[in-house]
This record gives structure tokens, C-alpha cells and sequence, in this order.
């Protein structure tokens, strides 16, 4: 990759002949936002959907509104100087056409198909889509590489290595040793962004790593010294693998003109270009999630969005899972199935707030704590929730009444909800009641909750069997005769002429 040191746009070239007019002017000083660890987030930079081909088109129109190639001084093929002699395009890059070959898919990008003709904006869009690096990415890279995107007079060379890829500074003078095998517009579009998916495919082959803490140097001149910088992201790293120098105060300082001896510019370029371009380059890690992020090393993803308040916290969006801050509860990563039963439920703002503890598992079906209660996760998520969860919880938890089953379902003012080893009914006046045994399947035999209703005692035992008495009515059960019901009028009798104890166990429905 060619390792762009000093990109100035306020230079003015020299073309054999005479003198060429400046290239567009920029607005100075947007360096001052510039993150050495996080120069753009993964987000932004591996978005390969972000401008259809029709938006590149639109993009690429509205920076050269006027190609001056054809215009007298700035005839087709007339030889010019950009790293060497070469000659005028026929074509800026708004009107750039070319016929491209079929890629096969591979481990980093889709396959791509041949294309006659194909426009430079399609070419843009395609691979960054097949290949999963933002078309905005490519280009940045086509302008801080070639200035290709603003030239209004682009030349051959410039298309020829577009990217800078396969050009390293190991020419005389550190310039750019170009490999003429890998020329041209469209290969050098597809070869730039694989290569920026191999440089996250293999973190450990290459020199500056993510998540961690590298030294880089200031400039190509190894006696202006070095500077550490932790890596935010896989995109950062990959920026500097590409262009491996980290600009310094003065050339922040410099917006887009010149710092001092010991300055480099291709990535505040870059940042320059992003931002200038399509906003904020960069997604910042909330500092109530710093301790909780470095402690997970990579491993969730990068932000993926800033913080956003909710419910008395915030949250803030990684790529695999989200973080929640509570200033009671704490930080704390959900993600995987639970984190879909999470957002199912209203997360922060629904019944069952923050979280209050890292995933978990038992029985090898993963879990979560949250300030009102749990959601399990087993092919489905199951929440237990407020009143359920304290009594679930202060009853003895999944030992005592093993696994959910379902969610706690409502009907009219009570609830229940089921468990591995029992039924959990909750009604007005009474609150929660164990259901369990033989009552229990004849309670769901019967029509559960909606026919049966809420518990509305325990079971008690006498010496012939059990009884549980419900809002709708009571269930009666013997080892002998098993579990019948006793509603209505004759329930009411029952009861006030003394129960079983006077008239004993019922023997038939």
C-alpha cells in the first residue's frame, strides 16, 4: 500500500507546460475532533450498504461538477507529471468507465460479476458491498491515495494505482515502489478493501493490533520519534496498517495544510476527508462503560452507536451486544437470546430494569439478573418478573421449583405461571401460592388459571389427602381416587357443614 505522507490539497501541481490551477478548496481545521485510537468506528467503516450506486454517482457529480479534461491546456493525453511522467485521462472520475472481470467469492469478499462498461460508481458500490467496507471508506481512500474523487483533471497514473495498494515507500527517497501487476482502476478498488478484511481476519500478522495499547511512529523519519496509542477498533488498526504513521500536533494543528518536519498526513487526511464528507467519523465509547469494555477485550464488538439515556441509565450498542448503565445496578453487557428476550420486554423501561449481573448459566440454559427479575434463555426466552421473581427467588429458585416453562400469563386481575416442578398463581388479597403434585395436573387438567383461577391457600393435607382451595373452586385429592374438583353450590355446602372432616374426601366428580 502506498504509504501517503504528504498529501496537501493546498499544493499546486505541476503539469509539463505550464502551470495548473489549484484543486478545490476545503474548509480549514477539522482536525481538531481527531481520536488517535478511534480515527473511525468499525460501524462506519465496514458498512458495505451505505451509498447505493446511484448515491456514489450523485456524490462523485457534486465534486467535479465541470471535468476540465478537453479544455485547452488540459487536452487528452497530454503528458504530465504525478510520480512520474504520465499522461491526461480521457475521463474524471464522475464519467470513468470500465469494463471489469468476474472476482469468486472468497473467505472476505462475495463473488462479483463481470460488467461491460461498468461506471466508476458502480464499481465503488459493488465492491464495497461484496466486500463489506463502506463505499464512503473507498472513497476517501480514492481521494487520499490520488485525489481521483476532486481532481478535475485526473491522469492515467492516478487511475492506474487508485488505491495505492501495492505500493509500498520503499523507492528511492522512500517514494512509492508501485507493483504495475496489480494496475488499474477496478482491480485496485477490489484489492484495497480485501486487504482491509484480511487485516481483520489475521489481527496477529500484522504490526498494530486492536484493543490494545501500540507504539507508532510520527513520521517515515524514524528520529522523529514514536507515540503509544490504544487501538479502539479493527478499523483504526487497519488505517494504520495501511498507512502506518500517526500525524502529529502540528499537523492537527495545520487542518489540511503543513505542520513541520516531523509531520505525517495521510490519516488526518483521511479523518479530514471522512468528516468533511459524511459527518463523525468516529463513535465514542461512553466512559461509564470504559472499565466494563476493557475488561471484555474485543470480544462483544466495537460501539456500533453512542449512548443513549434511558430509564435513569443509558445503553450503548457494541456489535454483539449491547451494555446498560445504571447508577444503582451498575454496567453490564446483555446479548445473545437473552438480550432478544430483553428488548421483547421493554428492556430498561419495561418491567424488569437494568440488568444487575453478567450472563450466567444452570443446567447449561443461559440466564440473566435484572433489578426486577430473570430471563432465561433456552431455543426461546422466559422471563420470571416482579412478584413472581421475589417469590420464585425467596422460595428456594430453580432448585425448588426448577426451570420456567412459560411466561407468567394474566386473566382479568390474577396470574400464574409455570415451572419444571410447579405451578405459581398470584391473586388479589393473597399474592403468590404454590400449586405442585397431584393438585397441579388436575389444576391444569382442569383449565388452569382461566377455569380453575388463583390459589387462594396452600395445600393442607389431612389423612386421607390433600386440599387446595382456589377462587373458582377447590381441588380435592386421595391416592386412591386421585383429584376431583368441587365448585358451585355443593362446594359452599361442602364448607360450611364442616368439610371433610364431618363428611369426608368426595368420591366422584
Amino acid at each position: 500500500m502506498r504509504r501517503v505522507v504528504a498529501v496537501l490539497l493546498g499544493t499546486i501541481a505541476l503539469v509539463l507546460g505550464f502551470i495548473a490551477p489549484p484543486p478545490p478548496v476545503y474548509a480549514a481545521g477539522p482536525s481538531d475532533g481527531f481520536q488517535a485510537g478511534n480515527i473511525i468506528s468499525d460501524a462506519n467503516f465496514y458498512d458495505g450498504s451505505s451509498m447505493t450506486v446511484s448515491e456514489v454517482q450523485q456524490f462523485l457529480n457534486a465534486r467535479v461538477p465541470t471535468c476540465w479534461l478537453g479544455r485547452p491546456g488540459y487536452e487528452v493525453g497530454k503528458p504530465v507529471m504525478w510520480g512520474g511522467p504520465t499522461k491526461l485521462a480521457s475521463k474524471c472520475l464522475k464519467d470513468y468507465t470500465i469494463s471489469t472481470t468476474a472476482q469468486p467469492a472468497n473467505a472476505y469478499c462475495a463473488g462479483i460479476s463481470a460488467v461491460q462498461n461498468e461506471s466508476a460508481a458502480s464499481v465503488i458500490s459493488r465492491v464495497g458491498k461484496a466486500c463489506g467496507i463502506s463505499p464512503k471508506v473507498l472513497l476517501v481512500l480514492l481521494d487520499k491515495e490520488q485525489s481521483l474523487v476532486s481532481d478535475p483533471w485526473p491522469n492515467e497514473n492516478q487511475y492506474f494505482m487508485a488505491m495505492g495498494y501495492a505500493c509500498p515507500d520503499t523507492g528511492p527517497g522512500g517514494s512509492a515502489a508501485c507493483d504495475p501487476a496489480q494496475g488499474g482502476f477496478a482491480k485496485q478498488v477490489y484489492r484495497a478493501a480485501w486487504q482491509y478484511k484480511v487485516y481483520r481476519a489475521f489481527p496477529d500478522s500484522y504490526r498494530y493490533k486492536p484493543f490494545q495499547t501500540n507504539t507508532i511512529q510520527w513520521h517515515p523519519n524514524a528520529g522523529c520519534g514514536t507515540s503509544q496509542v490504544r487501538i479502539e477498533n479493527w478499523a483504526t488498526a487497519a488505517l494504520y496498517i495501511y498507512t502506518p504513521y500517526r500525524p502529529n500536533q502540528a499537523a492537527l494543528n495545520a487542518g489540511w495544510g503543513t505542520g513541520d518536519a516531523c509531520s505525517s498526513y495521510g490519516n488526518r487526511n483521511f479523518y479530514n476527508y471522512y468528516t468533511q464528507w459524511f459527518g463523525n467519523s468516529a463513535i465514542v465509547l461512553d466512559a461509564r462503560f470504559a472499565t466494563l469494555y476493557n475488561s471484555l477485550n474485543g470480544s462483544l464488538g466495537v460501539p456500533t452507536q453512542n449512548s443513549v439515556a434511558i430509564g435513569g441509565g443509558i445503553y450503548q450498542k457494541l456489535e454483539k451486544a449491547v451494555l446498560y448503565w445504571h447508577p444503582q445496578a451498575g454496567a453490564f453487557p446483555v446479548f445473545g437470546g437473552v438480550l432478544s428476550g430483553y428488548r421483547a420486554r421493554g428492556e430498561a423501561t419495561g418491567r424488569l430494569g437494568f440488568p444487575t449481573a453478567p450472563e450466567s448459566a444452570v443446567s447449561g440454559v443461559p440466564y440473566q439478573d435484572f433489578q426486577n427479575g430473570r430471563i432465561y434463555w433456552n431455543g426461546s426466552s422466559i422471563a420470571v418478573v416482579a412478584g413472581m421473581w421475589s417469590h420464585y427467588r425467596k422460595g428456594g429458585g430453580i432448585d425448588a421449583f426448577g426451570l420456567p416453562k412459560a411466561d407468567e400469563i394474566a386473566v382479568g386481575n390474577s396470574s400464574a405461571q409455570e415451572f419444571g416442578k410447579g405451578t405459581v398463581t398470584w391473586g388479589p388479597g393473597v399474592g403468590t401460592r404454590d400449586v405442585r403434585g397431584g393438585i397441579r395436573s388436575a389444576y391444569l387438567r382442569f383449565g388452569g388459571l382461566s377455569q380453575v383461577g388463583y390459589a387462594t391457600t396452600e395445600e393442607f393435607y389431612y389423612a386421607q389427602g390433600a386440599i387446595q382451595q382456589f377462587s373458582k373452586l377447590d381441588i380435592y385429592w386421595t391416592p386412591a381416587g386421585g383429584a376431583l374438583p368441587v365448585a358451585g353450590g355443593i362446594r359452599s355446602a361442602l364448607n360450611r357443614n364442616g368439610g371433610v372432616q364431618v363428611l369426608g374426601f368426595p368420591l366422584a366428580a
